[in-house]
Order: structure tokens, then C-alpha cells, then sequence
């Protein structure tokens, strides 16, 4: 289908500068018959290696066959799964601006929420191989790996309540953090290999060694470390001490 035909049967005009990066290509490979990435076999193994719950599978099996069920949804799903998957110089900041959860309500209805889960649980293959690379370039035990894929299991909850299910910016941070050699999670820890970006200078006394760190003005940290502010305050309200990266 043409990016037009996709945008006027979905609704999703605002999302069209966006969507038209990559957009030819991913239509050139897109099969021709059935997609075996939204067969149920398929999503169900998928999920199990990402530990999902099997509430949460059958919402997701669910929402693939709707999307099976049209055209326009299938082009669209498979852009997707061709930026992600076939695009190793795809930006982040484009996959921000993907169609919200709630646009797509407008032609997924409730199997919106699911959207986002269909479109990372389908490259789980390709997911699970570069893990595997990560391992054995880096040492790491195939413990922390398998701790790893499944590190966004405790969170899912967290992206029901707040979004109904996976928004693009969630996506994002788990197939370009999680996934993507920066993050590791070891039991109940969790380390994130990255630059240090919170606004703060840090100075060492050069006769005694001491180290103090002084926030920019207006920015407060929480008594673990953790940067406070408004977004953190909404969580505790509806979470309780429940935080989410």
C-alpha cells in the first residue's frame, strides 16, 4: 500500500513525515503472503522468552490477528518491524514520533495497547542473537542475558496503568537500552553502561580526596539518587514508591 492509502484509512496524518522515512523499502520487502511474525505460534514462543505473563499473551495474540485482519495495519506493522529490525541507522527520535497508542485507538480500538508489544515481540529472533553477541564479545554470563530479556516483565503493569500498554518512547528505550548492549540486568540490579548526564558538577578535594556533587540550580535529587521533579511525583501518587526508566 502507499503511505497515503495507510494514513487516510488509519487516521494517522500528523504521523506522515515520520512514517514516509524508510517507507518505500520497508514496502519492497514486506511478503507477500501471510507474515509469519503475527502467527500465534510465533508470539506465544516469543513472549515466553521475554517472560511475559500469559494474561498479557493472549491481549497481544489478539491484537495480532486484527491486525492481520487489514491491509493498512499489516503495511504499517511491517514498517515498523523493518525500521527496527532492518535499519541499523534508524533514529530513536523517529520512533518517538510513531503513532501514539491513543491515535491508533481510532482503528485498533482496545488492540491498540497491544500495538507496540506485536511490533517488539516480532523481532525476538533477531533480538535474542544480538544478546547472544553481546555474551560472548563481552564475557557476560548467559545468566545475565536471560535476566536481561526479561527485565521489562516487572514494568508491564506500569505501561498498562499509565498508557494502556507500550507507547514508541517505552519501545524505544528497551530495543536501544535494553537490547542494544547498554543495559544489564543481574538479579534485583540493574546497570546501565552510559554516559552520566544528570545536571550536576562534581568536585574532589585536592589536598584530602573528599568528592561532593552540587545540583544545578533548580534541579533536587531524591535521598537514593534519583532525580525528583513533577514526572516522579505524578508516579508516586498512582504507584506508590514505584519508579520506571
Amino acid at each position: 500500500m502507499t503511505l497515503d492509502d495507510v494514513i487516510t484509512s488509519l487516521g494517522i496524518e500528523e504521523s506522515y513525515e515520520t512514517l514516509r522515512i524508510e517507507w518505500d523499502s520497508s514496502q519492497q520487502s514486506m511478503p507477500k503472503g501471510e507474515i509469519s511474525y503475527l502467527s500465534d505460534i510465533f508470539l506465544v514462543e516469543s513472549a515466553n522468552v521475554l517472560g511475559y505473563p500469559k494474561k498479557i499473551i493472549g491481549e497481544i495474540t489478539h491484537a495480532a490477528h486484527r491486525i492481520k485482519s487489514s491491509q493498512a495495519h499489516k503495511a504499517l506493522f511491517w514498517h515498523f518491524y523493518h525500521c527496527l529490525y532492518d535499519c541499523p541507522n534508524y533514529s530513536r527520535d523517529n520512533l518517538r514520533k510513531w503513532p501514539s497508542i491513543s491515535t491508533l485507538k481510532s482503528s485498533l480500538q482496545e488492540d491498540a495497547n497491544m500495538f507496540y508489544y506485536v511490533v517488539l515481540l516480532s523481532g525476538t529472533p533477531k533480538i535474542t542473537e544480538r544478546m547472544e553477541n553481546i555474551s560472548r564479545m563481552r564475557s557476560i554470563p548467559s545468566v545475565v542475558i536471560k535476566d536481561t530479556l526479561k527485565d521489562m516483565v516487572s514494568d508491564l503493569d506500569v505501561y498498562k496503568k499509565e498508557h494502556g500498554g507500550l507507547p514508541p518512547a517505552s519501545l524505544g528505550f528497551r530495543f536501544y537500552t535494553n537490547f542494544g548492549g547498554e543495559y544489564f540486568r543481574f538479579g534485583r540490579l540493574a546497570f546501565h553502561i552510559n554516559a552520566f548526564k544528570g545536571l550536576i558538577r562534581v568536585f574532589q578535594h585536592r589536598n584530602n580526596g573528599t568528592v561532593i556533587a552540587l545540583a544545578k540550580e533548580g534541579v533536587s535529587y531524591l535521598e537514593n539518587g534519583q532525580l525528583d521533579g513533577p514526572r516522579r511525583k505524578k508516579r508516586q501518587v498512582i504507584f506508590g514508591q514505584q519508579s520506571l526508566l
